[in-house]
């Protein structure tokens, strides 16, 4: 039986206490407003916008190949992608204090390739703004 690869993720914020699922309900819009303008900059290759919201010390790993990056080697890549869709269902958001987790089913057209993927995403409090602390896409295939 093969399990979902979601699945841990989705483990570790279903574990939170109640008292974070209640500071969730508080903050899920400003995160997600963030998790937002983040899918804009990539489609649009906005490298100011990707700086301001991935943190610096960020940890990015695809899902096409498993390559891990860090911010600079992300924001270079979202500049030489061809991002044209980059939808995103969220069906998880959980926060306790500074941290945020986002699990997506996640669905884009990077040039003439269509990927699905589950996508889970940190961000974290810092100087009062939400940043990108961990990016991490697994591409999906048909069964």
């Amino acid at each position: 039986m093969r399990l979902p690869p979601f699945l841990p993720a989705l483990l570790l914020a279903l574990a939170w206490p109640a008292a974070a699922t209640q500071a969730a309900t508080a903050c899920s819009a400003e995160v997600r407003a963030v998790d937002d303008q983040f899918r804009r900059a990539m489609i649009e290759g906005d490298g100011e916008a990707l700086d301001r919201i991935i943190a610096d010390d960020a940890i990015i790993i695809h899902g096409h190949h498993g390559g891990v990056q860090g911010k600079r080697g992300l924001i270079r890549s979202f500049r030489a992608y061809r991002i044209s869709r980059y939808d995103r269902t969220p069906f998880l958001c959980r926060v306790a204090g500074g941290t945020a987790i986002l699990v997506s089913a996640t669905a884009k057209r990077v040039g003439d390739k269509e990927v699905a993927a589950s996508t889970t995403e940190i961000f974290i409090l810092r100087t009062h703004r939400w940043r990108l602390l961990v990016l991490q896409n697994t591409d999906r295939t048909p069964d």
